[in-house]
Parts: structure tokens; sequence; C-alpha cells
């Protein structure tokens, strides 16, 4: 079964989407807060997740952190994700009614 992979508040987790049960969580290392929007962006059997100025690297199946980048010296924004024919584009906060 394809889970349905998310990010928020500076984790990840892989949601089954015809019961919205959690297979699995993972909080991302980051050194501030973790209230930071999270982008992810799935290719074969890895998570990309950009948060907060971070780079991580998850594998898909249970969560597991493979690799982090701190991306020294960029700050510490949203992180726009692409591969080749695949990427993520943050989508703007308004305020206001819905």
């Amino acid at each position: 079964m394809d889970y349905l992979i998310i990010g928020c508040n500076g984790r990840v987790a892989a949601i089954n989407p015809l019961t919205g049960n959690m297979k699995w969580e993972t909080k991302l290392p980051v050194k501030y807060s973790s209230y930071q929007d999270v982008n992810v962006l799935i290719d074969e059997d890895l998570i990309y997740a950009g948060c907060h100025g971070y780079l991580f690297c998850l594998d898909l199946h249970n969560g597991t952190l493979k690799w982090q980048n701190n991306l020294k010296g960029w700050g510490l924004n949203d992180i726009t994700l692409a591969l080749k024919d695949k990427s993520i584009q943050i989508m703007a906060k308004t305020s206001g009614g819905h």
C-alpha cells in the first residue's frame, strides 16, 4: 500500500490514506523551533524534507533519518524541493477568512 506522506510542525509522517492511521512519525532534528512548515518530496524509497533552513533525507518505509544537511549560511527559511519531473513549491500563507 502507498502511504500518504505529510510534513507539519517539524515532523514527517506516513498516513494510511484509507483509515487515517499513522504508520510512522519522525521528529526532524531542527535546531530552533519545531513549529515549522515541512516540505516533502518522495523519490523511489527516499523522502526529502525541507524545514526551517535544513534539508533531510528519510527512509520511506520507516521514517529513519538517513542524512541531514544544515545548509550553513543559507538562513532559516522554507525550502523548495525539486528532482527531474518532480517538484514541491511553497504555497503563500494569507490571513483572513476561509
